[in-house]
């Protein structure tokens, strides 16, 4: 893999990597919670509104690139420096 492709953690994920990673309880309940909302918004009637329903989808696509983070930073490896120079990590 190309050491310059790879995505890193912004500051805000790496401050939250110690705290998810390896407590699956936790990045269970939040990919839970996350789910619950975008299911709960999915029953609800569609709105009538052109606008009304762009803006719902944009909601929960923001929620399903939440979810896509949140993953990445509870499987991403311990450092991230020695993953982006092929190092084995500590």
């Amino acid at each position: 893999m190309i050491p310059s492709l790879r995505i890193l953690l912004t500051s805000q994920e790496e401050a939250l990597a110690p705290h998810i990673r390896g407590n699956a309880p936790l990045y269970e309940a939040l990919t839970q919670f996350i789910t619950a909302r975008i299911n709960g918004r999915a029953m609800q009637p569609v709105p009538n509104e052109p606008i009304d329903c762009r803006a719902s989808m944009e909601r929960d696509h923001e929620l399903r690139w939440l979810l896509s983070r949140l993953d990445f930073v509870y499987r991403s490896p311990v450092n991230q420096s020695a993953a982006t120079e092929g190092e084995p990590p500590e």
